[in-house]
C-alpha cells in the first residue's frame, strides 16, 4: 500500500468489500458454480436448482466476462473448507453486485474523458472474444496457423507433446467439461497419441495444484 498512487489506493478501497466475500466462498464449490452458469449461458445447460426459484435463465442477467472475473478473483482469494458457497443465489448475485459497483468506481476514479475512446476499445478487446462462435473451423484455423516444422518444433521443446496430440487432447477434454465439471487426470483416457507420455505432460501443463 506504501508506494500505491492515491487513484490506486481508492481503486483498492473500492476493491476490499469483493476481496472480503470472496475470502469466505469456497473455492471448489465457486468453480463448480461458474462451470454450471458458464454451461447455461454458452449451451443452455439446466440451472443449478438453487438458482431455478429466483428464474428460469441467466441469459442478460450475467456476462461470460463477468464469470471469467469471478474465477481470476477467487482463484486469489478464496480457498478451500469455506463454509460460504457460490452456488446459493444470495452470495452469487452479491458478489456479480460487487463486481459491476467495482466496475463503475474504476471508470468514475481512471477515466478522463479524452480517454473514452481507449476505454470502450478495452471493453471490446476483453468481450468480443466470448462472443465468438467456436466450431470445427475455428480448431481448424488454429490447427493450420501452428501446422509448420518451426512452430511444431517450439511446441514439442515447450511442453513436450506434438502439436496433433495436444489438439486432440484439448479437443476432447473441452467435450468432457460439457458434461462435468471433474476430470480423473490420472485416469482419463486418450487414444491413438504419438507421445507415450503425452496425457501426463498435458495435464502438467494446464493444470494447478489448488492447495
Amino acid at each position: 500500500m506504501r508506494n500505491l498512487t492515491s487513484e490506486n489506493k481508492e481503486i483498492y478501497f473500492h476493491y476490499k468489500p469483493l476481496r472480503n466475500k470472496l475470502r469466505n466462498i469456497d473455492l471448489v464449490q465457486l468453480f463448480i458454480t461458474v462451470w454450471h452458469c458458464s454451461n447455461h449461458i454458452e449451451y443452455n445447460h439446466p440451472l443449478p436448482t438453487s438458482f431455478v426459484r429466483f428464474g428460469t435463465t441467466l441469459h442478460r442477467m450475467v456476462h461470460i466476462w463477468d464469470l471469467l472475473t469471478i474465477i481470476k478473483e477467487g482463484a486469489i482469494n478464496s480457498n478451500t473448507s469455506r463454509e460460504r458457497k457460490l452456488i446459493d443465489w444470495s452470495n452469487f448475485s452479491s458478489i456479480l453486485k460487487e463486481i459491476q459497483k467495482l466496475k463503475e468506481k474504476i471508470s468514475q476514479i481512471s477515466l478522463p474523458k479524452e480517454l473514452i475512446w481507449n476505454e470502450l476499445q478495452r471493453i471490446a478487446s476483453f468481450q468480443f472474444p466470448w462472443q465468438n462462435v467456436y466450431d470445427v473451423n475455428t480448431i481448424m484455423r488454429y490447427y493450420h496457423i501452428y501446422n509448420n516444422d518451426n512452430l511444431r518444433k517450439i511446441i514439442k521443446s515447450k511442453i513436450g507433446i506434438e502439436l496433433d496430440d495436444f489438439i486432440a487432447m484439448g479437443v476432447s477434454i473441452s467435450g468432457h467439461f460439457l458434461n462435468t465439471p471433474f476430470i480423473d487426470t490420472k485416469g482419463f483416457k486418450f487414444y491413438q497419441l504419438e507421445s507415450p507420455d503425452a496425457s501426463e505432460k498435458f495435464f502438467s501443463f494446464l493444470g494447478s495444484n489448488l492447495n
